[in-house]
């Protein structure tokens, strides 16, 4: 799947899967938002290659989509 959608506003967006080089800007992203300490869906933020690696082969083998 790979679609751009275009709004309203004249955005566009782009809707395509998740693949692995996307790992660690997702999980960049995520950690902003911890750091951030306004939102806290988890305390600390998530370094570990092996964590990140795990979310996304977990998705993959889920079929799970990710939103970002």
């Amino acid at each position: 799947m790979n679609e751009v959608l275009k709004l309203k506003t004249g955005e566009k967006i782009l809707i395509r899967h998740i693949n692995e080089l996307d790992i660690d800007g997702v999980w960049n992203n995520f950690n902003e938002v911890v750091e951030e300490g306004v939102y806290l869906p988890v305390l600390f933020p998530v370094k570990s290659r092996f964590e990140k690696q795990s979310w996304y082969n977990n998705i993959e083998k889920e079929g799970e989509i990710c939103i970002v």
